[in-house]
């Protein structure tokens, strides 16, 4: 973990004490080492200032010496500097560099390399200055005075002062240090407080917590608001709750009378199923009477009948099988929301070039034109599908007797979210969309009896049938221009699951 991450992660009180005692620090440390600078720079222009201006005031004391050639006289006006304990020595050269006379502090000779300067001049070299000026005469150069300034007492000052700088840098630390934990606290106490309250927020969801509020700074404002928020979602929480309790109520109302339509239901059904159980008992034996008593009537006195008597007897017939065509499809309709679903991937295209198979033999004497488009595989139950495709196709060609030429068309017509869309269309008569709600409702019928034959069940039953599968079923069509119908099954890679509900 780097620092920056460790610092991040430590109390603010911590990063507010080490912060402030880091700017004072800081500001005091630039504020010596500013000193310190313009201290020792002053310090250099002040010792080459005074060490140029006692060269000079020495080279024009021995230029006389050096005019007539007195090393004497010059080495005794050299002596002056022993005044002055900075001086480590000086040295006078005559004009061919050659030392005329020279000075030293010590007993150690002084050494300075002669210099030809054109007017002062100064050099620092380990913790030594020296300087170089001319010895003039009438505006002649008579030679060079050199003088060598220690300046160690000034660099000893120097560290002095540094220790002094560290001393006064350690005590204001351990005072600002003092200082910053005792003014911390009115930073970090409310936002110490503010964060207990959040913790508690977070960990107990209790919204009634508050954070007095400990000024006018912006903590302050902050912390107001953190309590305005707490009012309002602790409001909001009391509504939530009360919502909740009313959904529960609501729900167990829900509940209640779900169990009760529930029962209804199955109560209806007992009786659909009574009803059945009658249909196929009790109405079946006298449509068999009926019809066999019509036959016996037709075949041993079909003969001896008036015309009249003999058309009425086979309309009686003819009723009676219709009867029994109505009983057939009410019952089979009654037990699609008994039977199991029996779930397989189903070929469509293949499953409707058996089904026009079937058909074939009726249509022998018609002339039909029936185009087959890519289907998708699907998920379903085979007999069910089969009976799906059997009655739209067996509507399309009934419906489609006057023409010609019937064209039907199967095929894929996209998708409807993931479920693919399958299509019948037809050329036949076609009906009004206007009628279109009447279409999959139980014995109704669009046409007349007399012109298109039928029990008003098998689109009722399509849609059962597709509706059980998950999908739904619809259609559009105009008079006298065909119609086409549309239904959507689950494609045979879908995994979710197939409501097996009525």
């Amino acid at each position: 973990m780097s620092f920056g991450e460790k610092f991040r992660a430590w109390p603010i009180a911590t990063k507010l004490r080490l912060l402030m005692t880091g700017v004072c620090l800081a500001v005091i440390a630039l504020t010596c080492g500013a000193f310190g600078l313009f201290e020792w720079n002053w310090f250099r222009q002040e010792t080459v200032r005074a060490s140029t201006t006692r060269a000079k005031i020495l080279a024009v004391n021995t230029s006389a010496a050096l005019a007539f050639d007195s090393t004497k006289d010059a080495e005794e006006i050299l002596a002056a500097l022993k005044t002055d304990p900075e001086t480590a020595g000086a040295v006078i050269f005559d004009s061919h560099d050659h030392v005329f006379a020279r000075y030293a502090a010590s007993d150690v000779p002084v050494e300075i390399a002669p210099r030809h300067p054109a007017g002062t001049y100064s050099e620092f070299q380990h913790h030594q200055l020296t300087v170089w000026v001319p010895v003039e005469a009438g505006g002649t150069r008579l030679g060079t005075l050199a003088i060598l300034r220690n300046l160690s007492i000034f660099y000893q000052q120097l560290e002095f002062y540094g220790l002094i700088a560290l001393g006064v840098m350690l005590c204001s630390g351990l005072v600002a240090y003092w200082l910053s934990n005792r003014m911390q606290r009115f930073v970090s106490e409310p936002v110490l407080a503010l964060t207990r309250a959040a913790q508690t927020v977070a960990e107990r969801n209790d919204f009634s917590a508050r954070v007095p509020r400990g000024g006018l700074d912006e903590i302050g404002v902050l912390t107001e608001s953190f309590n305005t928020m707490l009012v309002a979602i602790d409001a909001t929480q009391a509504e939530r709750a009360r919502l909740y309790a009313q959904v529960q109520q609501h729900a167990a109302e829900l509940e209640r009378r779900v169990q009760e339509r529930t029962g209804q239901l199955q109560s209806a059904n007992q009786e659909l199923e009574a009803f059945g159980s009658s249909v196929s008992h009790d109405l079946r034996g006298p449509l068999r009477h009926i019809m066999g008593y019509a036959q016996i009537l037709v075949e041993d006195y079909g003969p001896q009948l008036p015309a009249q008597a003999d058309m009425y007897l086979h309309k009686i017939l003819k009723g009676v099988r219709n009867m029994e065509q109505l009983i057939n499809a009410l019952l089979e309709f009654s037990r699609l929301s008994k039977k199991s679903l029996v779930i397989e991937r189903v070929d469509m295209g293949k499953m409707v070039r058996e089904t026009l198979a079937e058909m074939a033999p009726e249509l022998e004497s018609r002339a039909v034109d029936v185009r087959i488009g890519d289907l998708p595989a699907v998920q379903g139950d085979p007999v069910l599908l089969r009976q799906v495709l059997a009655n739209l196709l067996g509507n399309a060609f009934k419906y489609s007797r006057r023409r010609a030429q019937a064209v039907i068309i199967v095929g894929a017509a996209g998708t409807e979210g993931n479920l693919p869309i399958f299509s019948i269309q037809d050329n036949g008569v076609g009906f009004d969309m206007a009628d279109q709600d009447k279409l999959f409702t139980l014995f109704e019928r669009l046409h007349d009896a007399s012109e298109f034959e039928g029990t008003g069940v098998g689109l009722a039953t399509v849609q059962r049938i597709i509706q059980r599968h998950g999908g739904r079923i619809w259609a559009q069509s105009q008079p006298d221009a065909g119609a086409t119908f549309f239904f959507t099954l689950r494609p045979a890679e879908s995994t979710r699951p197939v409501s097996l509900q009525a």
